[in-house]
């Protein structure tokens, strides 16, 4: 197994662990979400716990068609399918995310991990500098910073 494969195993469990034990007022406080997609986006959490990956997949989407401002849905939906390695389909979620969550590091370090997989090393390296802005302490986000700017030189 490569060392990104690895660390994007590992970047998914912590990333899902988070997920599903982050009170959804935590993420988004002053937001009321519509209760069924909640409910699918819970699903799709249990889902990919149990390495049902396509089926989180298809969850998080429903839960993100249902309920556009869910940022959540679309973060999940998003590492779903860069655990799929739907790279561009993984890039578009991220982004839909960044939009409604525009300071949330978790969503840039996820489309760094995305492009950086698509061997976009000049867009990766922009999400991790933003990851890191946001969340200077966060190991991850400077690693692949730092590998993204050696990869460029």
């Amino acid at each position: 197994m490569s060392m990104f494969s690895r660390a994007l195993n590992t970047s998914l469990a912590a990333m899902c662990f988070f997920i599903a034990i982050t009170p959804a007022c935590a993420i988004t406080p002053a937001a009321v979400h519509d209760p069924l997609a909640r409910r699918l986006n819970n699903d799709g959490v249990a889902l990919m716990s149990q390495q049902e990956t396509e089926r989180a997949a298809t969850a998080f989407a429903q839960a993100f068609e249902k309920d556009k401002t869910l940022e959540e849905a679309a973060l999940n939906h998003g590492i779903a399918l860069l655990y799929l390695q739907k790279l561009p389909e993984a890039q578009v979620a991220f982004k839909q995310a960044a939009e409604l969550a525009p300071n949330d590091p978790r969503v840039y370090y996820n489309l760094g991990l995305a492009e950086r997989a698509a061997n976009d090393q000049a867009a990766a390296l922009k999400s991790f500098q933003r990851a890191v802005e946001l969340d200077p302490a966060d190991p991850d986000s400077l690693y692949f910073e730092g590998v993204c700017q050696q990869d460029e030189s």
